[in-house]
């Protein structure tokens, strides 16, 4: 592109660059990914507000409130066992604070397995998703989306949960095989699914997911840039440039993150 002749470095402005078209974008011109820890923070609390919420059962208690019931549930954050998959700076901080709260936590990658801070984390090398989601009370998605994983949360892996299991989707729309979603809920294999991202956004109105019993949904507001934490991240990243140092979070084009 002649627009971008002089341009040396390209930053993006969220952690995702699927909506990116590398085809338009010279090889030679890097590309940086948005890691700042405002976006860290943001989904830290909102992955570990969504889990809690979920594995003791304030959703229900709020129905509940309508209902004027009152009625307990027993809850044991060591009983429950939560998977994320994905294992990045958006990952990490949340699974290392639920497995420090008691949770039993995995997390599954691409990378090579290892232990931290109380949580295993597998490696897609070693054997099928589906191992990991027989074991999983709580499935929490924050994977970058590519090729290889547009609807990994499809009828196959959702059948693989344990009934009445829960869904978090905190990654991307195009993750989820909504249809496959939506008649899981439907047969009442699964209990919730807590959903930040969509297909198609906004939301169509018409959208099934609006008024389902069983889904709590967000406009895609999990973790939001902010522009002064923001600035500084691009600022340092522009200092390493220009001292000849290597950038820090560049796309790798083969991987799509």
């Amino acid at each position: 592109m002649a627009a971008l002749g002089e341009v040396k470095v390209l930053f993006s402005l969220g952690a995702g660059v699927d909506g990116i078209d590398f085809s338009l974008i010279p090889e030679h011109l890097p590309v940086v990914r948005m890691v700042e820890p405002a976006l860290s923070h943001g989904m830290q609390q909102y992955l570990v507000h969504r889990v809690i919420d979920l594995s003791r059962h304030f959703w229900q208690y709020r129905d509940q409130q309508q209902e004027g019931r009152w009625l307990c549930h027993e809850h044991y954050p060591g009983g429950r066992r939560v998977s994320f998959l994905g294992w990045g700076n958006m990952v990490r901080p949340a699974a290392l604070t639920l497995a420090a709260m008691g949770y039993t936590v995995r997390a599954w990658r691409r990378g090579h397995a290892i232990d931290e801070g109380g949580v295993r984390v597998v490696s897609a090398a070693d054997g099928p998703l589906t191992a990991l989601l027989a074991e999983t009370d709580i499935l929490v998605n924050v994977l970058p989306l590519t090729v290889q994983t547009r609807h990994i949360i499809n009828a196959e892996t959702l059948s693989a949960l344990p009934a009445k299991a829960s869904l978090v989707n905190a990654g991307r729309g195009g993750h989820v095989d909504e249809a496959a979603l939506l008649d899981a809920l439907d047969r009442g294999h699964l209990q919730r699914a807590v959903l930040d991202v969509f297909a198609e956004e906004p939301l169509p109105a018409a959208h099934r997911f609006w008024t389902h019993p069983s889904v709590d949904l967000s406009p895609h507001i999990a973790s939001l840039t902010d522009p002064e934490s923001a600035m500084a991240y691009v600022w340092q990243q522009i200092q390493r440039f220009e001292a000849g140092q290597p950038l820090q979070n560049v796309v790798d084009r083969q991987r799509a993150y």
